[in-house]
């Protein structure tokens, strides 16, 4: 099996200057395998400060000039921190209301036809949503497997979305003094199959820990030998191998967010979904939002039409997205699903500050250094134009994007089946300069 590659996707949201990082990606086997209100402020902390030990530069392609010294603790780059493009402090107050009014016409439009271009395959589904202070809008394009036209609430893999979920839970437990993002996350987990030394919570959500990728070969492999079987996350933390000295640096590991949602478990003393059912996603419009292996889609939904995977193991799996395997040892880091208006509802209440403070949301937009990754956000600022912060991902399975757009007052969802089609690359771009224009 190969390990994760980069795709398409990287040249469009990564910060000028910066070569491509790996994108959010599913960790499920390549495609050749078988087949609540606002709580109360948290302390503000340094946003541009890491845990002890830590440097701030980043990993790229050409490297920076990271050269460790034999006896002398943890590299550092060469590269200066550079503040985030993105306004802070975070700028919730335009995200804050929305008008349920419909958007103009010729704006709906426009939206429409990027969908139309996205799902132009035969089999291939794409909807989004937004959602602002000028109206909203949903829409569908293409057909299911079965057929069917595709309709706004069609579930599918939200992918990399889920950290963002994730995150906010976090967030809302460090408001709550329950945890501290300065801490070794550690103290907050139970015993597990890997030492997470003394990387800390604010590590772990920043990508940050250079705990090792699961999703890479290794992984990969063993995932493929079970394709019908569920996960425990203890279970693919055992597959990892010791890892060798680290670089402190920016390294993306979907690992650092099995961790977080252990320690979500752990402090609440709750399971994942339990928890977060009763805070960032007690909402009753975030119902569709599914929380996936305790939850499961209600559908209808959309398996991916490229990289082939068996819908048998959806069918057999008991219906989840892609298939129980995959949605098990996707996990906290990537295992949701869902539709694009109940991950608009969502995006709108975290940025809008009715999930967790404004000093919790300018946190999470920080970022420091020329990697766009801040605490369970990613900066595309520099991308799309306008000020824009969120999550986006690419697997072989799905496209999965959600956006905030404070100048506009709009949150911005985009979801496909088909992360390969050809006009997946610029349909984020399009739609939000069709917002700027108005």
């Amino acid at each position: 099996m190969a390990p994760r590659t980069l795709t398409r996707l990287a040249a469009i949201f990564l910060l000028a200057g910066c070569s491509a990082q790996p994108t959010e990606t599913s960790p499920g086997p390549a495609p050749s395998a078988p087949a609540s209100g606002a709580s109360t402020a948290a302390p503000q902390r340094s946003p541009n400060t890491l845990g002890p030990g830590r440097a701030s530069g980043t990993t790229s392609d050409p490297a920076p000039d990271v050269t460790p010294t034999p006896g002398t603790g943890p590299a550092t780059s060469s590269l200066a921190p550079t503040p985030t493009s993105f306004p802070l402090p975070f700028p919730a107050e335009p995200l804050a209301e929305i008008r349920e009014g419909p958007l103009p016409a010729d704006l709906t439009a426009t939206l429409q036809s990027v969908l139309d271009d996205v799902a132009a395959s035969r089999g291939t589904v794409a909807t989004a949503t937004v959602l602002s202070a000028g109206g909203t809008w949903s829409g569908a394009a293409g057909t299911t497997a079965d057929g069917t036209p595709a309709t706004p609430d069609v579930q599918m893999e939200l992918g990399a979305i889920t950290k963002t979920v994730v995150a906010a839970q976090v967030m809302a437990l460090v408001e709550r003094g329950l945890v501290e993002l300065e801490r070794p996350a550690a103290r907050y987990l139970p015993k597990l199959p890997i030492d997470p030394g003394d990387v800390t919570v604010r590590e772990l959500l920043g990508h940050r820990s250079t705990i090792l990728d699961y999703t890479g070969p290794v992984g990969v492999d063993a995932a493929a030998r079970r394709p019908g079987d569920a996960w425990e996350t203890t279970e693919i933390l055992a597959l990892l191998p010791e890892p060798p000295e680290p670089i402190r640096s920016a390294t993306y590991s979907p690992t650092d967010y099995l961790l977080l949602g252990l320690l979500v478990e752990e402090v609440t003393g709750q399971p994942l979904d339990q928890a977060l059912r009763e805070d960032v996603l007690e909402a009753p419009e975030l119902a569709r939002l599914v929380v996936q292996p305790a939850e499961r889609p209600a559908g209808p939904v959309a398996l991916s039409v490229r990289r082939s995977h068996p819908a048998a193991l959806h069918e057999e799996g008991g219906r989840y997205l892609p298939s129980l395997r995959d949605a098990s040892y996707a996990g906290a880091a990537e295992g949701m699903a869902g539709d694009a208006p109940s991950t608009a509802r969502f995006m709108h209440l975290l940025c809008g500050g009715h999930l967790v403070s404004r000093t919790s949301l300018t946190e999470m937009a920080t970022t420091d250094g020329p990697v766009p990754w801040g605490l369970g956000f990613t900066d595309v600022t520099k991308s799309v134009g306008p000020p824009a912060v969120g999550s986006f991902g690419q697997s072989w399975y799905h496209f999965a994007t959600a956006l905030c757009l404070p100048e506009q007052g709009a949150v911005l969802v985009l979801l496909t089946n088909d992360p390969y089609a050809p006009a997946v690359d610029g349909a984020v771009p399009r739609m939000v300069e069709a917002l700027r224009a108005g």
